[in-house]
Protein backbone atom coordinates (compact mmCIF):
# COMPACT_ATOMS: atom_id res chain seq x y z
CA UNK A 1 0.00 0.00 0.00
CA UNK A 2 1.35 3.41 -0.99
CA UNK A 3 0.57 7.10 -0.63
CA UNK A 4 -0.61 8.53 -3.96
CA UNK A 5 1.64 11.47 -4.87
CA UNK A 6 0.40 14.79 -6.20
CA UNK A 7 0.78 15.59 -9.88
CA UNK A 8 -0.19 19.02 -11.18
CA UNK A 9 -2.23 19.69 -8.05
CA UNK A 10 -4.13 16.38 -7.86
CA UNK A 11 -3.26 12.86 -6.63
CA UNK A 12 -2.34 10.26 -9.22
CA UNK A 13 -4.90 7.56 -9.97
CA UNK A 14 -3.75 4.05 -10.86
CA UNK A 15 -4.94 1.14 -12.97
CA UNK A 16 -3.75 -2.36 -13.89
CA UNK A 17 -1.59 -2.35 -17.02
CA UNK A 18 -1.88 -6.08 -17.78
CA UNK A 19 1.92 -6.29 -17.96
CA UNK A 20 4.37 -8.08 -15.66
CA UNK A 21 7.91 -7.35 -14.49
CA UNK A 22 9.77 -10.25 -12.87
CA UNK A 23 6.44 -12.06 -12.46
CA UNK A 24 4.94 -9.14 -10.55
CA UNK A 25 2.10 -6.77 -11.37
CA UNK A 26 2.73 -3.53 -13.25
CA UNK A 27 0.34 -0.65 -12.69
CA UNK A 28 0.09 2.62 -14.59
CA UNK A 29 -1.01 6.10 -13.58
CA UNK A 30 -3.70 7.70 -15.71
CA UNK A 31 -2.17 11.18 -15.58
CA UNK A 32 1.28 10.46 -17.10
CA UNK A 33 0.93 6.81 -18.26
CA UNK A 34 4.07 5.92 -16.33
CA UNK A 35 4.49 2.24 -15.43
CA UNK A 36 5.04 1.25 -11.77
CA UNK A 37 6.12 -1.89 -9.92
CA UNK A 38 3.60 -2.80 -7.24
CA UNK A 39 6.40 -4.50 -5.23
CA UNK A 40 9.00 -1.72 -5.18
CA UNK A 41 6.64 1.23 -5.65
CA UNK A 42 9.04 2.60 -8.27
CA UNK A 43 8.16 4.02 -11.68
CA UNK A 44 9.97 1.82 -14.21
CA UNK A 45 9.10 3.70 -17.39
CA UNK A 46 7.48 6.95 -18.48
CA UNK A 47 7.66 10.62 -17.48
CA UNK A 48 7.89 9.75 -13.76
CA UNK A 49 10.56 7.04 -14.20
CA UNK A 50 12.68 6.71 -11.07
CA UNK A 51 10.04 8.16 -8.74
CA UNK A 52 9.45 5.99 -5.67
CA UNK A 53 6.09 5.95 -3.89
CA UNK A 54 5.97 6.40 -0.11
CA UNK A 55 4.88 3.24 1.69
CA UNK A 56 1.69 3.54 3.76
CA UNK A 57 1.82 1.30 6.87
CA UNK A 58 -0.62 -1.59 6.54
CA UNK A 59 -1.26 -5.22 7.40
CA UNK A 60 -0.54 -7.28 4.30
CA UNK A 61 -2.31 -10.45 5.38
CA UNK A 62 -4.40 -11.36 8.38
CA UNK A 63 -7.73 -12.91 9.30
CA UNK A 64 -10.93 -10.93 9.61
CA UNK A 65 -11.17 -11.96 13.28
CA UNK A 66 -7.66 -10.68 14.02
CA UNK A 67 -8.24 -7.41 12.18
CA UNK A 68 -11.53 -6.80 13.98
CA UNK A 69 -9.88 -7.36 17.33
CA UNK A 70 -7.26 -4.72 16.56
CA UNK A 71 -9.60 -2.31 14.75
CA UNK A 72 -13.20 -2.85 15.92
CA UNK A 73 -14.53 0.28 14.17
CA UNK A 74 -13.11 -0.60 10.77
CA UNK A 75 -15.01 -0.08 7.51
CA UNK A 76 -15.21 -2.73 4.79
CA UNK A 77 -14.87 -2.08 1.06
CA UNK A 78 -17.24 -4.34 -0.87
CA UNK A 79 -17.76 -4.36 -4.62
CA UNK A 80 -20.82 -5.69 -6.39
CA UNK A 81 -20.30 -7.55 -9.64
CA UNK A 82 -22.78 -8.69 -12.24
CA UNK A 83 -26.07 -9.85 -10.81
CA UNK A 84 -25.33 -8.13 -7.49
CA UNK A 85 -22.87 -10.79 -6.30
CA UNK A 86 -19.90 -9.73 -4.18
CA UNK A 87 -16.62 -9.60 -6.10
CA UNK A 88 -13.59 -11.40 -4.73
CA UNK A 89 -15.49 -14.41 -3.37
CA UNK A 90 -13.69 -16.75 -5.78
CA UNK A 91 -9.91 -16.88 -6.24
CA UNK A 92 -9.08 -17.37 -9.91
CA UNK A 93 -5.50 -18.21 -8.91
CA UNK A 94 -6.48 -21.02 -6.53
CA UNK A 95 -4.83 -23.74 -8.64
CA UNK A 96 -1.64 -21.70 -8.90
CA UNK A 97 -1.37 -21.17 -5.15
CA UNK A 98 -1.99 -24.86 -4.46
CA UNK A 99 0.79 -25.98 -6.80
CA UNK A 100 4.21 -26.18 -5.14
CA UNK A 101 6.06 -26.39 -8.44
CA UNK A 102 4.48 -23.63 -10.56
CA UNK A 103 6.59 -20.51 -10.07
CA UNK A 104 5.46 -17.38 -11.81
CA UNK A 105 3.45 -17.17 -15.00
CA UNK A 106 6.03 -18.34 -17.52
CA UNK A 107 7.71 -21.27 -15.76
CA UNK A 108 10.17 -19.25 -13.70
CA UNK A 109 12.90 -21.20 -11.89
CA UNK A 110 13.69 -20.77 -8.21
CA UNK A 111 16.70 -18.40 -8.23
CA UNK A 112 17.95 -19.65 -4.84
CA UNK A 113 17.36 -23.15 -3.45
CA UNK A 114 18.05 -21.95 0.10
CA UNK A 115 14.26 -21.97 0.44
CA UNK A 116 11.43 -23.59 -1.54
CA UNK A 117 10.27 -21.27 -4.32
CA UNK A 118 6.81 -20.84 -2.81
CA UNK A 119 7.92 -20.37 0.78
CA UNK A 120 6.11 -17.33 2.16
CA UNK A 121 8.48 -14.67 3.45
CA UNK A 122 8.10 -11.28 5.03
CA UNK A 123 10.50 -9.16 3.00
CA UNK A 124 11.71 -6.18 5.04
CA UNK A 125 13.33 -3.05 3.60
CA UNK A 126 15.42 -0.50 5.48
CA UNK A 127 17.28 1.96 3.29
CA UNK A 128 19.15 -0.10 0.70
CA UNK A 129 19.18 -3.24 2.88
CA UNK A 130 16.74 -6.14 2.48
CA UNK A 131 16.07 -9.20 4.61
CA UNK A 132 13.63 -12.10 4.21
CA UNK A 133 11.90 -13.74 7.19
CA UNK A 134 10.57 -17.16 6.11
CA UNK A 135 7.27 -18.22 7.66
CA UNK A 136 8.71 -21.68 8.42
CA UNK A 137 11.36 -20.04 10.62
CA UNK A 138 8.94 -17.56 12.19
CA UNK A 139 6.71 -20.50 13.17
CA UNK A 140 9.61 -21.71 15.33
CA UNK A 141 10.61 -18.28 16.66
CA UNK A 142 7.69 -15.84 16.27
CA UNK A 143 9.41 -12.88 17.98
CA UNK A 144 12.63 -11.66 16.38
CA UNK A 145 14.93 -8.85 17.49
CA UNK A 146 17.13 -8.14 14.47
CA UNK A 147 18.77 -5.48 12.33
CA UNK A 148 18.22 -4.76 8.65
CA UNK A 149 21.15 -2.64 7.59
CA UNK A 150 21.52 -0.15 10.43
CA UNK A 151 17.85 -0.27 11.47
CA UNK A 152 17.05 -2.27 14.63
CA UNK A 153 13.73 -4.02 14.06
CA UNK A 154 11.36 -6.44 15.74
CA UNK A 155 9.41 -8.95 13.65
CA UNK A 156 6.22 -10.41 15.11
CA UNK A 157 4.42 -13.46 13.73
CA UNK A 158 0.93 -14.69 14.59
CA UNK A 159 0.91 -18.26 13.32
CA UNK A 160 -2.83 -18.96 13.39
CA UNK A 161 -3.59 -15.81 11.40
CA UNK A 162 -0.45 -16.17 9.21
CA UNK A 163 0.27 -12.52 10.00
CA UNK A 164 3.80 -11.12 10.05
CA UNK A 165 4.78 -7.51 10.61
CA UNK A 166 7.91 -5.52 11.44
CA UNK A 167 8.55 -2.43 13.53
CA UNK A 168 11.53 -0.25 14.36
CA UNK A 169 12.86 -0.85 17.88
CA UNK A 170 13.86 2.81 18.27
CA UNK A 171 11.73 4.72 20.77
CA UNK A 172 12.66 8.12 22.18
CA UNK A 173 16.29 7.82 21.12
CA UNK A 174 16.69 4.36 22.69
CA UNK A 175 16.71 0.90 21.13
CA UNK A 176 14.44 -1.61 22.84
CA UNK A 177 14.73 -5.39 23.09
CA UNK A 178 11.47 -7.34 23.07
CA UNK A 179 10.64 -10.68 24.72
CA UNK A 180 7.84 -12.73 26.30
CA UNK A 181 5.52 -12.99 23.30
CA UNK A 182 2.24 -14.44 24.59
CA UNK A 183 -1.52 -14.40 24.13
CA UNK A 184 -3.62 -12.74 26.87
CA UNK A 185 -7.32 -12.07 26.52
CA UNK A 186 -7.10 -12.80 22.82
CA UNK A 187 -4.36 -10.19 22.31
CA UNK A 188 -0.82 -11.01 21.20
CA UNK A 189 1.42 -9.16 23.67
CA UNK A 190 5.15 -8.62 24.18
CA UNK A 191 7.32 -6.86 26.77
CA UNK A 192 10.36 -4.66 26.34
CA UNK A 193 13.36 -5.55 28.51
CA UNK A 194 14.35 -1.94 29.20
CA UNK A 195 11.16 -0.66 30.88
CA UNK A 196 8.96 -3.74 31.30
CA UNK A 197 6.18 -2.03 29.34
CA UNK A 198 3.53 -4.24 27.73
CA UNK A 199 2.96 -3.86 23.98
CA UNK A 200 0.24 -5.03 21.61
CA UNK A 201 2.59 -6.90 19.32
CA UNK A 202 0.78 -6.70 15.97
CA UNK A 203 -0.02 -3.02 16.38
CA UNK A 204 3.21 -1.81 17.99
CA UNK A 205 1.40 0.16 20.73
CA UNK A 206 2.38 0.19 24.41
CA UNK A 207 -0.68 -0.65 26.54
CA UNK A 208 0.86 -0.45 30.03
CA UNK A 209 4.06 0.58 31.81
CA UNK A 210 6.40 3.55 31.55
CA UNK A 211 5.99 3.74 27.77
CA UNK A 212 2.19 3.50 27.74
CA UNK A 213 0.80 5.26 24.66
CA UNK A 214 4.06 5.09 22.71
CA UNK A 215 3.88 3.61 19.22
CA UNK A 216 6.57 1.78 17.27
CA UNK A 217 7.20 2.92 13.71
CA UNK A 218 6.23 0.28 11.18
CA UNK A 219 9.03 -0.80 8.83
CA UNK A 220 8.16 -1.37 5.14
CA UNK A 221 7.43 -5.05 4.61
CA UNK A 222 6.22 -7.17 1.72
CA UNK A 223 4.49 -10.54 1.89
CA UNK A 224 5.87 -12.56 -1.02
CA UNK A 225 6.85 -15.95 -2.30
CA UNK A 226 10.58 -16.52 -1.84
CA UNK A 227 11.29 -16.86 -5.56
CA UNK A 228 9.61 -13.52 -6.30
CA UNK A 229 11.35 -11.62 -3.49
CA UNK A 230 14.73 -13.07 -4.48
CA UNK A 231 14.21 -12.12 -8.15
CA UNK A 232 13.59 -8.49 -7.30
CA UNK A 233 16.13 -8.23 -4.45
CA UNK A 234 18.95 -10.68 -5.27
CA UNK A 235 21.18 -9.36 -2.48
CA UNK A 236 18.60 -10.06 0.25
CA UNK A 237 19.65 -11.71 3.49
CA UNK A 238 17.69 -14.64 4.94
CA UNK A 239 16.98 -14.68 8.67
CA UNK A 240 17.21 -17.99 10.52
CA UNK A 241 16.49 -18.79 14.19
CA UNK A 242 19.60 -18.82 16.30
Amino acid sequence: MYVRPQHQGAPLTFGVSGMLWKDSLITYDRQTRSLWSHVTGKALKGPLQGTVLTVYPSSMQTTWAQWRRLHPRTLVLSKRGRGGALEGMHDVYEDYFQSETRLGIFGTKNPDASLPGKEYVLGVSAGAARSAYPFRHLSVQPLVNDRVGTEPIVVVFAKEAATATAFSRRVGGKTLEFRQLRVEGGDLLMTDAETGSTWRALEGVALAGRLKGQRLGQVPGTLAFWFAWKQIYPQTAIWKPG
